[in-house]
């Protein structure tokens, strides 16, 4: 997985649910379905134009339609999918954290931008690192031409915007902010760097701007420097890139165009392995401090830069 995890990561998640997640044991929320865009405007659906797919969103939190709702938060997966891992139960204590006892003023969407074929699908019959291997070139293939920037930004662009702009109208009074893990963190950054997406904060938990260079041949630098002042949030582990941590050239062109110190861009884990947030084991004890210390100061920051 080096195109996105470094080496000695956490390896994949279990092939059944995580026990426990900062108190949290099943997901609470529901899965609904973002439709195709309607093919009844032809301007958009000519007969030489690829109909943009349906996709599946765990949302938890308060209804879209909510009158109470404040704030809309996407979370964008590792590449283990949005049913692995601990994304779900994230989701749903995020949403607590942010909406009060009931949850009653944040939506919390997860939009399986997969749509059911995650990146990396490792073979369970085979030792982890072993199956992961395995599957190298599969997954290569996948994040590289199923998932380049044009489709991932066209997903948020022209499917779940407009979805959201139907359920919400006033989407772009309140806004948007997202958390990503690993390759979702990619998305974070492609997310802010957009002109016309309503984004205005974005976390990334052990993210992989790698994927940017590595997998798409893009240069990392012109990335970060067109999420420009908008802030955001990174949360390495240990032996995720020196480049997003305090002192590395991500951190500091980030840090110098919202003219903040090093320390409000980046917030580094020394002892955890990346991934350690959304496949780590929360009945580890040390695990389980991390996971509660990157949930306060992802819920802090976006109940400060959100507003």
């Amino acid at each position: 997985m080096s195109a996105c995890c470094p080496p000695g990561s956490e390896g994949a998640p279990g092939s059944s649910p995580p026990s426990l997640f900062l108190g949290a044991t099943s997901p609470c929320g529901n899965v609904v379905t973002i439709p195709s865009p309607s093919s009844s405007n032809s301007d958009s659906c000519a007969a030489n134009e690829e109909q943009i797919p349906s996709m599946q969103c765990y949302i938890t939190g308060a209804s879209l339609t909510s009158p109470d709702l404040k704030r809309i938060v996407l979370v964008f997966t590792d590449v283990f999918g949005y049913e692995a891992g601990n994304h779900r139960l994230f989701s749903d204590v995020l949403a607590k954290r942010l909406g009060g006892p009931t949850a009653g003023t944040t939506a919390v969407l997860v939009p399986d931008l997969f749509r059911g074929n995650p990146i990396c699908q490792p073979l369970p019959f085979l030792p982890d690192a072993l199956g992961l291997m395995a599957t190298l070139p599969a997954f290569l293939y996948r994040m590289r031409f199923n998932h380049p920037p044009q489709v991932v930004e066209r997903d948020l662009t022209e499917l779940i915007l407009p979805w959201i702009q139907s359920q919400v109208p006033n989407v772009a009074e309140l806004g948007i902010s997202c958390v990503g893990f690993c390759f979702g963190g990619w998305i974070v950054a492609r997310s802010l760097a957009l002109d016309n997406f309503p984004m205005k904060c974005g976390v990334g938990v052990h993210p992989s701007f790698m994927v940017e260079s590595a997998v798409h041949w893009g240069n990392e630098s012109d990335l970060v420097a067109k999420i420009g002042p908008k802030p955001i949030l990174l949360l390495p582990a240990g032996n995720d890139s020196n480049k997003i941590k305090v002192g590395g050239s991500h951190t500091k062109a980030l840090a110098e165009m919202r003219n903040v110190p090093e320390t409000i861009i980046s917030m580094e884990f020394p002892n955890m392995k990346h991934g350690w947030v959304s496949r780590g084991d929360g009945t580890d004890a040390a695990v389980a401090e991390c996971q509660e210390e990157a949930m306060e100061a992802v819920s802090k920051f976006l109940e400060q830069n959100h507003v």
